[in-house]
C-alpha cells in the first residue's frame, strides 16, 4: 500500500458513512410516505401492509447498526492516519496533509487557506508524501 492510499483510507470512509446516512435518510422517507398515506389502515386481515412495514423497520434497524460499525471504523482510522501526519516534522506539511487528509479539503481550499498557489501545494504535497513514514 503507498503513502497515498493509506492517507486517503479515512476519506473512502467517510464517504461510505455518508453514503450509508443517506440511504438510512431515503428509507425513512419512504416509510414516512407510506405511513402517512392511510394504506396501513386499509390492510386486509393477512396484515400485507403492516408486515411489509415490519420488514422496512427490520431494515432500517440493520442500516443503523451498519452506520455505527461504518463510524467506529472510521473514527479508528482516522486516528491511525492523523497519528502518521503528526510524525512528520514539517509543519506546513503536517497542516496541508491534515486539511487534505483528515479534513478532507479540495485543493482549492488549502491553497487559499495556506496562501499559496495550487501548484505549490501540489508540489508540497510531493514533498510532504515523501516525508511520510508508514
Amino acid at each position: 500500500m503507498t503513502v497515498k492510499e493509506f492517507l486517503k483510507q479515512y476519506g473512502d470512509m467517510q464517504y461510505e458513512v455518508r453514503r450509508i446516512e443517506a440511504e438510512i435518510a431515503e428509507l425513512r422517507e419512504r416509510a414516512l410516505s407510506i405511513r402517512s398515506s392511510g394504506k396501513i389502515n386499509d390492510t386486509v386481515q393477512g396484515g400485507g401492509l403492516n408486515n411489509s412495514m415490519k420488514a422496512v423497520d427490520v431494515y432500517i434497524d440493520k442500516e443503523l447498526n451498519r452506520l455505527r460499525k461504518a463510524k467506529a471504523n472510521a473514527l479508528v482510522k482516522r486516528q491511525e492516519v492523523q497519528s502518521v501526519i503528526e510524525a512528520v516534522e514539517d509543519a506546513r506539511y503536517r497542516e496541508l496533509l491534515s486539511h487534505r487528509y483528515i479534513s478532507l479539503r479540495t485543493w482549492e481550499w488549502i491553497a487559499e487557506t495556506m496562501h499559496a498557489s495550487r501548484r505549490h501545494i501540489t508540489r508540497w504535497h510531493g514533498q510532504a508524501l515523501q516525508q511520510v513514514t508508514l
